[in-house]
């Protein structure tokens, strides 16, 4: 037994490419909608901020929780329950009702200011048990009276103010504070908002603090962001390595950051300079991130005719998937300008909560929550399907696989096993895997195997003569159907028919003399032909 090369050329012939993202569940309803904290609980109910109040999987209101007013729009979760965060403070327990303290807004427990009721806009729970909360407030009410503390206050797990680290706060910060998050790993706490200086330390628009409130010069920001009216940094995110992601605003398109101009966002280091490897490219402002693994992140936003999501390369911010990681349509009405995601929330592998302002998502009218398919991975078209040892293979790993062909006349091809993650082509053609990863289906581009090596048998079931031939050569004891391939000795193609009885005629009279190989491949066999 010997090996024919039949060919030497594999090209790819692009054609179209299939991944399931922003598919609706039209089982979601929601009775509520929210601009606010999302919570998935362990037993798929759904906890929104503006309450707090529960949806049960399929988008229903949970008649089983206290649903509350619209005032808590910041939640945190605990073992317990979870902790609510809007004008006041308080911790509800698992039926929705308060715990501690009495009631969501009292003088016992809400943010205030000299001319306007105080509000919370972040909050984040340290390992130790504190809950940093920022946003716009002058004072707190605690117990007997307001305690002066501008626009940062540090609870206990049981929500009493933690006086040591009110200390360290002391004047807070001069202006509202719009966002904090926690880096566990260094200890840290980061800040940003409209402010520019922090108990008396220049902070322009961004800060980090120690876990006891007090300020952290190592984190050199220089001259940090501008703040106006319209300018000013409103997301902070600790990616998992350290680095820490700000975005430039609601409002503002471009920005500075310690003298250097970017667009949209930010990635800082975690000594304050700015990381030059992250360039975003293809999304705008950052209102919410998902971080994924392999140095990937959903991010949610304003993103303008991008749909307000992307999935972006964690590293350099470059789009995954081309000029946008989603197919066209998908996303909310991003024809207005006013239109945002500004939370999305796991569900399951795949599934995410999308939670925002609109009025529209992928065409179909939908008000600010929608539940949706994401596929957390890109493949690219082209490098889906590899040639190796005359097997084609999929290169991503799948719950399920099909493989369909076509023969080079562009008729349907049986594949045998088709639905392996590696297949044993026996036709020259064009072939095409689907790869299933619930919930996500990736599609190959058509890959052009316009080569293949068989094998030449000695003693095969199919016969040819005369052998050698002049005018013409006869293939028998085949079946009907068949393709029948004559190659030259450099494997190319010279003729290729589909017999529709057990025998095929092919004219030869035409053909160069010399040593030719007549194939079929559903016999996975070749015979050695000579033309006179």
């Amino acid at each position: 037994m010997k090996k024919i090369l039949l060919s030497s050329s594999i090209v790819l012939a692009f054609a179209g490419y299939s991944q399931i993202n922003g598919e609706l569940d039209q089982t979601f309803n929601p009775a509520l909608t929210t601009t606010g904290s999302i919570i998935v609980q362990d037993d798929g109910k759904i906890l929104l901020g503006g309450g707090p109040n529960r949806l049960n999987t399929d988008g229903s209101l949970d008649a089983t929780y206290a649903q509350l007013n619209t005032a808590t729009k910041v939640l945190i979760k605990d073992g317990l329950g979870v902790y609510g965060f809007g004008y006041g403070a308080s911790h509800y327990n698992s039926n929705g009702n308060p715990d501690t303290p009495t009631n969501q807004v009292t003088s016992s427990y809400g943010l205030g200011g000299t001319s306007y009721f105080g509000r919370a806009q972040s909050a984040v729970k340290l390992p130790n048990g504190d809950i940093f909360v920022v946003g716009e407030f002058d004072y707190v009410y605690h117990g007997s009276g307001p305690a002066p503390l501008n626009n940062i206050v540090v609870y206990t797990a049981n929500l009493n103010i933690n006086g040591a680290v009110s200390n360290n706060i002391g004047t807070g910060f001069n202006a509202e504070a719009l966002c904090v998050d926690v880096d566990t790993i260094n200890e840290k706490v980061y800040v940003v908002g409209k402010f520019t200086s922090y108990n008396g330390n220049s902070a322009n628009g961004i800060c980090r603090l120690n876990y006891d409130g007090t300020f952290d010069n190592t984190f050199n920001s220089g001259t940090g962001f501008p703040i106006t009216s319209s300018i000013f940094p409103d997301f902070v995110r600790v990616m998992s390595d350290g680095r820490v992601l700000v975005s430039a605003g609601q409002y503002a398109f471009t920005s500075t950051y310690n003298g250097t101009s970017f667009s949209y966002s930010i990635m800082l280091n975690s000594d304050g300079s700015q990381n030059t490897t992250f360039q975003p490219t293809g999304f705008g402002n950052v209102y919410d991130l998902e971080e994924l693994s392999d140095n990937r992140m959903i991010i949610a936003g304003h993103n303008g005719t991008l749909g307000d999501i992307s999935i972006v390369n964690s590293l350099t911010g470059a789009l995954l998937g081309g000029s946008a990681s989603f197919p066209s349509g998908f996303g909310t009405n991003n024809n207005m300008s006013d239109t945002y995601i500004n939370n999305i929330t796991k569900v399951e592998e795949g599934v995410y909560l999308l939670g925002g302002n609109f009025e529209s998502f992928s065409g179909e009218a939908k008000t600010n929550l929608v539940k949706v398919t994401i596929c957390d991975r890109y493949v690219d078209p082209s490098s889906l399907i590899v040639f190796n040892n005359n097997q084609l293979s999929s290169t991503v790993t799948g719950t399920s696989y099909l493989w369909i062909g076509e023969d080079l006349d562009e008729n349907s091809i049986t594949i045998p096993d088709n639905t392996n993650q590696t297949i044993t082509p026996t036709v020259p053609g064009y072939y095409r895997l689907t790869v299933t990863d619930e919930p996500c289906v990736f599609t190959s581009s058509y890959f052009n195997l316009s080569s293949l090596t068989v094998n030449e048998k000695e003693d095969v079931s199919f016969n040819i003569y005369p052998n050698p031939a002049k005018e013409q050569v006869t293939i028998s004891n085949i079946e009907a159907g068949s393709t029948v391939v004559l190659l030259d000795v450099t494997g190319k193609i010279v003729s290729q028919v589909v017999s529709s009885t057990t025998t095929v005629n092919i004219e030869t009279s035409n053909f160069t003399p010399g040593v030719y190989f007549v194939a079929v491949p559903s016999l996975n066999g070749t015979q050695k032909l000579v033309i006179e």
